[in-house]
């Protein structure tokens, strides 16, 4: 659960992570609350972020991005 952002937004979608407004900051206790609720989406939320972390937010994996970034500079 995270606050909606570009940098958020343009990572994730609405299957790895929940989104809510800071603007509408009231709605976030009864968008936890709905989730408490959701056994079977919390699960999915679980498995499709830890994909997604696991493959792309890993030392390993910024590391290469490093590499391909430093790459494109120097050539």
């Amino acid at each position: 659960v995270t606050s909606r952002n570009p940098y958020m937004e343009s990572h994730f979608d609405e299957n790895e992570i929940v989104f809510y407004s800071m603007e509408e900051l009231e709605k976030l206790p009864a968008i936890l609350c709905g989730l408490q609720k959701e056994d079977e989406r919390l699960k999915v939320l679980a498995q499709n972020g830890y994909k997604k972390a696991a493959q792309k937010y890993t030392w390993q994996a910024r590391a290469e991005e490093f590499e391909k970034l430093f790459l494109r500079v120097l050539t």
